[in-house]
């Protein structure tokens, strides 16, 4: 019983499973909407490119391939097995601790943005 596991997309070209959260807002007493199955990730013309997405995840996985990455006066910063960890995790959140938000973007945000604005 429950739903089952998402199915991983790695291109974000993909079309997408549907999706069915049956879950009503505590605010609005309005149901969330579902997302049909086939639709694909857009361009949000007043936010983010599936263009942008695609190069901040290349960066992210070069930087991981090189073992460095640059912060935002360009210098390598090397992602070691102290702080390597917590250095991707900030730059895949975009948050205050990234060292570099111009160059690696916000992935893992503006991702949501779109599965959110997908229908």
């Amino acid at each position: 019983t429950g739903l089952r596991r998402m199915i991983p997309f790695h291109n974000f070209d993909e079309e997408l499973e549907g999706y069915s959260p049956h879950l009503t807002s505590l605010v609005s007493g309005l149901n969330y909407a579902s997302r049909p199955a086939g639709l694909c990730l857009q361009d949000l013309v007043d936010f983010v490119d599936v263009q942008d997405m695609a190069r901040w995840r290349e960066r992210m996985l070069h930087s991981i391939d090189i073992g460095h990455c640059i912060d935002s006066e360009g210098q390598e910063i090397p992602l070691d097995s102290e702080r390597g960890i917590d250095i991707l995790g900030s730059l895949l959140e975009a948050s205050h601790d990234s060292l570099n938000c111009d160059y690696y973007g916000n992935l893992h945000n503006s991702g949501h943005v779109m599965m959110a604005r997908i229908h």
